[in-house]
């Protein structure tokens, strides 16, 4: 059976092979880029162990398979971070109660921890203990974008499925299907990245373009800066991190984008680079191809080193006097 979420096509056959040898994980971690739309198939994972058509992948017509596309299946459990950003001990105290329970409407219970990266290190212990005594009707699904800071305690007691980006006409496809024009639908399955999850929120959220744009006009600002000013720019960035931090990452994700569009051009091929509307700017930067490479790399560093509970400011401040 044919699995409807466009999704990386290895994760979804070792997903579909487990389930049709009757080989299933207790846990289950599904890590890949943000926007690569985890979470979509970690539903639709669920779709395909609850359906009772039995063959694989999910039948999308049944009883269990439509209670779980409404969000009203009784033996599914999602839990998420609050609008602090965080997966704290009283969502943890859910989830080992759901564990405990039997299943309601169908064979076995499914609990899905979307951002699972986000459990504090109570949740977390309250989850391995979840793990150490795993249920035999019970299937935890982790959805994360960044698995180093999961507990390797926790890690070791999942099946991991990398997920990757899927090709671009793909997106454009998906984007073509809810509502977009052929034209945008290309542009925003270009400017995803192949991340479905991502590209759709483009449709409705014109946000993450107005930060590639914001990221622009900042980059080419420090480029003229002083050591002084940079330093400032740091503390500010901090702050904004402490204050919320998916929109500083968000930001910093952005400012990628635009060093690794630089590097594009720098390594002369303009023609590749993800926004063809912001070519011209792009060109303004004016770095060479090493000072390109270095910049990227030390944007994906710095974000890598946020998420891990880094000291912001240090982070930052080291950031931005590293670039070109």
């Amino acid at each position: 059976m044919p699995w409807s979420t466009p999704a990386d096509q290895d994760a979804v056959g070792l997903l579909d092979r487990s389930i049709q040898q009757g080989r299933l994980a207790h846990a289950w971690l599904l890590t890949g880029p943000a926007g690569v739309g985890g979470l979509a198939l970690a539903r639709e994972f669920a779709k395909a162990l609850l359906c009772d058509a039995e063959q694989g992948g999910p039948c999308d017509e049944c009883r269990q398979c439509q209670r779980v596309t409404s969000g009203h299946h009784a033996d599914v459990l999602i839990i998420s971070p609050t609008d602090q950003g965080s997966i704290g001990i009283e969502a943890a105290r859910d989830l080992q109660a759901a564990a405990n329970l039997q299943p309601y409407e169908a064979s076995r219970r499914v609990i899905i921890i979307d951002d699972a990266d986000t459990l504090t290190r109570e949740a977390a212990n309250a989850l391995l203990k979840v793990l150490e005594e795993p249920h035999p009707n019970v299937t935890l699904i982790l959805v994360t974008a960044n698995d180093e800071a999961i507990l390797d305690t926790i890690r070791s007691r999942c099946q991991i499925v990398p997920l990757r980006p899927i090709p671009f006409d793909q997106v454009a496809d998906a984007l073509r299907d809810n509502g977009a024009d052929d034209e945008s639908a290309s542009r925003l399955a270009k400017l995803s990245g192949g991340r479905l999850e991502y590209a759709l929120s483009l449709l409705g959220d014109t946000t993450p373009l107005d930060a590639r744009r914001t990221a622009l006009v900042d980059i080419l600002a420090a480029r003229g800066e002083p050591v002084a000013d940079r330093l400032r720019r740091a503390g500010r960035m901090a702050e904004d991190f402490y204050a919320d931090r998916q929109r500083l990452l968000a930001r910093l994700e952005a400012w990628a984008s635009i060093w690794r569009d630089a590097l594009v051009v720098a390594g002369g091929a303009p023609e590749d680079i993800t926004d063809s509307e912001d070519l011209e700017r792009v060109q303004e930067i004016g770095v060479s191809l090493g000072e390109a490479q270095s910049a990227l790399t030390e944007t994906l560093f710095t974000m890598q080193a946020l998420r891990q509970n880094a000291n912001a400011r240090l982070a930052l401040e080291s950031y931005l006097l590293s670039l070109p």
